[in-house]
């Protein structure tokens, strides 16, 4: 009769080189299989490891691209498909979040204050409108104030009442407020029409007319805003850099955050220009080198943690009905900041750091943690 042990020796009667070897995974000493199914790696469950020895450091640098310039159609794929995808990347915002010039909201007299007014609440966003002194008022494109800036992909910080503190779920606490979160940033994520439906504030179905990436509860005090980075460029951008390629000139794109239309920030200059986001390096021979000024944040750990498999896969959380991904969470002053991670840190010679990983510091940026910046 046939057993398994003349499957594992009928090998070595037939062919003489054959060695048999043993393999062990290091990694899962001391793990007992049959008590506990956690992966250490984290490749193939969720782990959580704490650290004494993390530090947060930026590095500046210009992202390079290669444009192809022997056609018109291949200059116009590069502005209406690769670069929005450039524009939105991480580090090209970040960039731009620590450079832009922020617009300050009045916090000083409750006549002027501009307050959110919650109207419902949809796991992890919310809808509601923006109200002065009660009054409900217009935001985005339909407005002539400040309140322009307002638009689907801005940034707004909110801010505590004196005499209140968010909690970790963001709802509005009475108590002191030392040592508490009092201020956080949200994303908006869609202005409906002029913002504010005429006055009303909401629609008949009660949902408000804009759209909040997470929850701020009535009351909240918009102090600060971050004018969105509009990832596109208008027809007129695209025609006056054909007239700069056709010639094989060098140019720059400036983008403008204080101009109120979201469609008319992006301007085409002569290079050099200091205030240029995007350079257009002519190569002379139907090609052109675009560099993208970019920012990027590192977390790091000496001694205490290794990043076996970081990911920026997001994932189906089945115990709160939420996805999420890997995430380091640093503890400030009590407060918990979650960064997301992106990768693992490539050395100059391809090799991946397993001491670092890159992390998305955005918004707003890490000024709240000593940075080491690396030029």
């Amino acid at each position: 009769m046939v057993n398994g042990e003349d499957y594992t020796n009928l090998p070595f009667t037939k062919f003489s080189s054959i060695i048999k070897s043993k393999a062990v995974a290091r990694t899962s000493v001391g793990v007992s299989r049959g008590m506990d199914l956690l992966d250490p790696t984290g490749k193939y469950s969720s782990t959580m490891v704490s650290a004494l020895d993390g530090v947060i450091f930026e590095k500046n640098k210009d992202a390079s691209y290669l444009m192809q310039t022997e056609n018109t159609n291949q200059v116009i794929s590069f502005f209406t498909e690769v670069l929005p995808s450039i524009i939105s990347d991480y580090p090209t915002q970040q960039k731009y979040y620590t450079n832009v010039t922020r617009v300050n909201f009045p916090n000083d007299t409750e006549i002027s204050r501009v307050k959110w007014v919650q109207k419902t609440v949809s796991n992890p966003d919310c809808t509601g409108y923006f109200a002065i002194n009660n009054v409900a008022v217009s935001a985005g494109a339909y407005s002539s104030t400040d309140m322009a800036y307002l638009t689907s992909g801005s940034l707004c910080k909110v801010t505590a009442p004196f005499g209140y503190y968010f909690s970790d779920t963001n709802r509005l606490v009475n108590g002191t407020s030392y040592g508490k979160k009092t201020e956080y940033w949200v994303t908006i994520k869609n202005v409906i029409g002029d913002g504010f439906n005429g006055g009303d504030g909401y629609f008949s179905d009660n949902t408000g007319a804009i759209i909040l990436s997470s929850f701020v509860p009535t009351g909240a005090i918009v102090t600060q805003v971050i004018p969105v980075l509009n990832n596109s460029v208008s027809v007129n951008i695209l025609n006056s850099a054909l007239n700069y390629i056709t010639v094989n000139r060098d140019f720059s794109l400036v983008y403008d955050a204080t101009i109120k239309s979201v469609s008319s920030r992006w301007s085409v200059v002569d290079y050099p220009n200091s205030n240029g986001m995007i350079d257009f390096i002519s190569g002379g021979s139907g090609n052109y080198t675009v560099l993208v000024r970019s920012l990027s944040y590192y977390f790091a750990s000496v001694n205490d943690v290794r990043f076996a498999d970081p990911s920026s896969t997001i994932i189906y959380d089945s115990k709160n009905g939420q996805t999420k991904k890997d995430e380091i969470i640093v503890s400030d002053g009590g407060i918990n900041r979650s960064l997301s991670v992106l990768s693992k840190r490539m050395e100059s010679s391809g090799y991946a750091d397993d001491f670092t990983v890159e992390v998305s510091g955005c918004p707003p940026p890490l000024h709240l943690i000593l940075i080491f910046s690396l030029r």
